[in-house]
């Protein structure tokens, strides 16, 4: 194994892979079909001509651009694992900001009353509904998404992660009239696409693997965010919020947005120290 995969980190290396030693030892895991602990545990011992075969061939994917995901099938999200598939979002590390700040300020306030009743846009994999779900104590949620590859994948999900109380509905963000709920929603989620549609030919070659219908977001990257903001005025409850991502140097745009449609609310920084979550809020709170 320790020469497969030193093999592994020289032509991830060559290849100008920037987790070189974190991919390479991912990839050999998975087809070696075995966990951390075992590979550890075993990692001075020989690997048939058949396996190596194999890990020659994924590592060839990976060098050709395909993201690491799509490969191993799976992404951690928050506290889950989840299935990931060529033709859906692959759910990113920044989205779990998102989640944090939706379980802070659950935390933080005492108008929810329980069951908390979710409602995602845009639900993709499933990754921001069923995190929250496996959080929040008494929480029921659906999640919507006009791509039906994702709508299967987010099922699956969660029966992976033995969440039951989950629903997921095929429908389009742009026609929220279409929609008739017998109650509304303490919490409307969305990470929706946002970038401007003239970046994506910009994007890291891995993004671009990914399904169009994710990533574009308009002209100017804030095509779906009226939209969110009327599924809240039609949805929400009173006192309710809604959580979503957006791009960089979108705040200021999505604050107005938000105004037009009678919300106020604050923006959360990531990592990088960019505006990238915002919760909102109708103007009648107090």
């Amino acid at each position: 194994m320790f020469e497969a995969l030193r093999f592994g980190i020289k032509f991830l290396n060559n290849k100008k892979i920037e987790n070189a030693k974190g991919e390479a030892e991912l990839l050999l895991i998975h087809v070696l079909n075995v966990d951390k602990i075992f590979f550890y545990k075993n990692l001075r011992k020989k690997i048939t001509k058949e396996l190596f075969s194999k890990y020659q061939k994924v590592l060839q994917k990976r060098a050709e651009g395909i993201p690491l995901q799509y490969i191993l099938q799976y992404v951690e999200f928050c506290s889950l694992r989840l299935k990931v598939i060529p033709g859906v979002f692959i759910p990113r590390p920044e989205t779990e900001l998102l989640v944090e700040e939706v379980l802070h300020y659950i935390d933080k306030r005492s108008n929810f009353s329980y069951p908390i009743n979710i409602l995602d846009l845009g639900t993709g994999t499933g990754a921001v509904l069923l995190s929250l779900l496996k959080e929040i104590k008494d929480a029921y949620g659906i999640g919507i998404d006009k791509n039906s590859l994702a709508l299967s994948l987010a099922k699956e999900n969660a029966f992976l992660n033995n969440i039951d109380n989950a629903t997921f509905l095929e429908g389009d963000i742009f026609f929220p009239e279409k929609f008739v709920f017998s109650e509304k929603f303490d919490i409307i989620t969305s990470n929706p696409p946002y970038i401007p549609n003239n970046e994506i030919k910009n994007l890291q070659r891995e993004v671009r693997y990914e399904p169009l219908l994710a990533l574009n977001g308009g002209e100017d990257g804030l095509l779906y965010y009226p939209y969110i903001f009327k599924w809240g005025k039609m949805f929400l409850k009173k006192y309710g919020i809604i959580a979503i991502e957006m791009g960089i140097f979108e705040w200021k745009d999505i604050k107005e947005i938000a105004s037009s449609y009678g919300f106020s609310g604050y923006f959360k920084k990531d990592f990088n120290n960019v505006e990238r979550i915002g919760i909102f809020y109708e103007n009648y709170r107090t």
